[in-house]
C-alpha cells in the first residue's frame, strides 16, 4: 500500500487527518514504539532519554522535537516527561545476529494495570531512579518493580505482557 493510499484509508475509515510518523529510533531490535514512548494519558508522554553517545539518543531527540510541536486532543502541547535510562551492559540481537550491543533499559516498556504500573527492571543502578520517575509521574497508582533476567532492551514487559489477562504477583 502506497502512504497515500494509507492516509485516504486513515481519513475514510477512521476519521485521522493528520499522521505523524516518527523516526525508528533502535538500530536493531523488534522496533515497538513503547521502548522509548509511553503514553500516559491524552497530554501527557513519558520519553526515554538515552546517553548522549548511544545510537538511540539522536533518533529520540529528533522525534521529542517532533512531537514537543504537536498538540493533543484538548488542543495544548504534549508534556514530555522524560525518563533515563543509562546504559546496561550488551546484548545480543536475535533478529540481526549482532552482538554486543549498548543495552539500554526499556522502562518505558511498562504496563500499566488498574492504577498500577509494572515496570521491568533490568538489575542496573537506574532502576531505582527509573521507579522515582514512575511514581512522579503517576502519583496515586501503585508502582511494581519486575526484575528479571531475560528482558531485552527492545522486548520487555509490556512486549511479553499485553495479552496476559492475570498477573500473579509475589507476596
Amino acid at each position: 500500500m502506497t502512504d497515500d493510499e494509507l492516509r485516504r484509508r486513515l481519513r475514510s475509515h477512521l476519521g485521522i487527518n493528520r499522521l505523524v510518523v516518527l523516526e525508528n529510533t533502535e538500530p536493531v531490535g523488534i522496533q515497538h514504539i513503547d521502548c522509548w514512548l509511553k503514553v500516559l494519558d491524552p497530554g501527557r508522554l513519558l520519553i526515554k532519554r538515552a546517553p548522549p553517545d548511544n545510537p538511540e539518543s539522536a533518533p529520540i531527540e529528533r522525534n521529542v522535537a517532533v512531537l514537543s510541536k504537536l498538540r493533543s486532543a484538548s488542543g495544548r502541547f504534549y508534556e514530555i516527561l522524560r525518563i533515563d535510562c543509562p546504559a546496561c551492559g550488551t546484548y545480543s540481537d536475535l533478529l540481526t545476529g549482532q552482538s554486543n550491543q549498548p543495552a539500554l533499559p526499556a522502562y518505558t516498556n511498562a504496563l500499566i494495570l488498574n492504577r498500577s504500573v509494572f515496570v521491568p527492571l533490568f538489575g542496573c543502578a537506574g532502576d531505582e531512579p527509573a521507579l522515582a520517575t514512575w511514581r512522579a509521574a503517576l502519583p496515586g497508582y501503585r508502582v511494581v518493580g519486575i526484575p528479571y533476567s531475560e528482558w531485552r532492551p527492545y522486548d520487555a514487559l509490556h512486549c511479553r505482557t499485553r495479552a496476559v489477562f492475570e498477573v500473579k504477583l509475589p507476596k
